[in-house]
């Protein structure tokens, strides 16, 4: 039997927030498994969308003003402007449900 490495396979893309020009936002392309099961054991709905986008970020350019870099995280996300948090929660909805996306746009 051939020998597999088991490996994050999974790919990235990279998005700019409507607010910050220059912003760079690397999103995964799906969730792992144990990310889910995470996931799915938050009972609130807004927590679970927190803890989504925290596990969709591969990586950003978003530091506070002593230019540390900050991590995803619920606390960063409050601070952000609802149009950014908003148009990140699209990107994260066409990420986990590419098959409404390819219906939607069937319809088209």
């Amino acid at each position: 039997m051939e020998q597999i490495i088991l490996r994050d396979i999974r790919k990235s893309t990279k998005i700019e927030l409507p607010s910050y020009p220059k912003s760079e936002v690397i999103l995964w392309d799906d969730l792992l498994f144990g990310e889910i099961d995470k996931i799915n054991k938050i009972k609130d709905d807004t927590e679970k969308g927190y803890a989504v986008l925290v596990d969709l970020i591969k990586d950003w350019n978003l530091y506070d003003e002593e230019k540390k870099k900050l991590d995803p995280s619920k606390e960063v996300f409050m601070k952000l402007p609802v149009k950014d948090l908003t148009f990140l929660m699209q990107k994260v909805r066409k990420i986990l449900s590419p098959e409404e996306e390819v219906k939607k746009n069937s319809k088209s």
